[in-house]
């Protein structure tokens, strides 16, 4: 692993390192070895093999979104599968036609992990109007889509108790 690459690790396990400083160690790390780079993103916020670092990621997500939108296109679907949806849809500046045209073909096939994710008119409106919109929604269709869902893949032992009372 290059040593500019390497340096991102470390970032990712500090409390709250600075944009300046994320941007600049991802710029250099980005223009020695992109697809490295993005090798080393995706461990990183790959729950299962390391610290699940997601805000780090969602920092290196909107940096290569305004640098380089056409790999930001191919590399997200990778980055819904190893971290979760919302990474896909956790600010507006991230969000463009691509990961609109993702989310109106998954909620065509019903996924209902997908509704889990998607933002609540509630808790983040302005998100909310800039989803529905996009997929072709009104608000009153998207708050219904998003209330819907239900829980087909909670395994209830693996809940706490009360947790486990309400999903009985």
């Amino acid at each position: 692993m290059n040593i500019k690459i390497a340096e991102l690790l470390p970032l990712a396990t500090s409390h709250k390192p600075t944009l300046r400083v994320v941007y600049a160690a991802l710029s250099k790390a980005y223009s020695i070895d992109k697809e490295k780079t993005i090798q080393t993103l995706l461990y990183i916020r790959d729950k299962n093999n390391w610290a699940w670092r997601r805000d780090f990621t969602r920092i290196c997500l909107v940096w290569i979104k305004n640098n380089d939108e056409e790999t930001f296109n191919k590399i997200i679907t990778s980055f819904i599968m190893i971290g979760r949806w919302d990474d896909s849809f956790f600010c507006e500046e991230i969000i463009n036609d691509h990961i609109l045209s993702i989310i109106k073909n998954h909620l065509e096939l019903d996924n209902t992990l997908l509704k889990k994710w998607l933002p609540k008119e509630n808790q983040h409106p302005a998100l909310a109007r800039l989803i529905a919109k996009g997929i072709g929604l009104t608000m009153k269709e998207y708050r219904l889509l998003t209330k819907k869902w239900d829980w087909p893949f909670v395994n209830t032992l693996f809940k706490p108790i009360d947790s486990y009372r309400v999903y009985l």
